[in-house]
């Protein structure tokens, strides 16, 4: 098996990308990852985007996202392999997902999936979705 991309089930609804960062850090995970988003629920109108208890993790490594899946039961969460396998290949869906729902609820930068360098510490959320008046 070659998976790097984990679909985290059983996250709190106050999770965000750095949250989820730092508990990877803590379980010897920091470094280990490119990618985290946690999928906000951004139909509440003007409040601020609330996770929906899940999240997307790409890891450097078959080896690692295995890693991953082994340690979450401690965390009381559960990891399964994502359909869409990939960095690039989640963003880009994140992208065609945006198109269909309000691209202005994706400016807030928690809203969207984050990358992180080598370090794993630093991270940056991912451009936002294109204008819908775009071209």
């Amino acid at each position: 098996e070659t998976g790097t991309t984990v679909l985290v089930k059983g996250l709190h609804r106050r999770a965000t990308a750095n949250t989820l960062r730092a508990s990877l850090d803590g379980i010897g995970l920091g470094g280990k990852f490119d990618l985290i988003y946690v999928p906000m629920d951004v139909r509440r109108g003007a409040e601020k985007c609330v996770a929906r208890g899940i999240a997307v993790i790409n890891f450097r490594s078959h080896e690692a996202a295995v890693q991953f899946q082994d340690a979450a039961p401690q965390f009381r969460l559960r990891g399964v392999w994502a359909r869409v396998q990939g960095a690039q290949d989640t963003i880009q869906e994140f992208y065609d997902k945006v198109q269909e729902r309000d691209l202005a609820a994706y400016a807030d930068p928690s809203c969207r999936p984050w990358r992180f360098g080598e370090a794993g510490v630093e991270g940056q959320p991912i451009p936002p979705p294109p204008s819908a008046g775009a071209s």
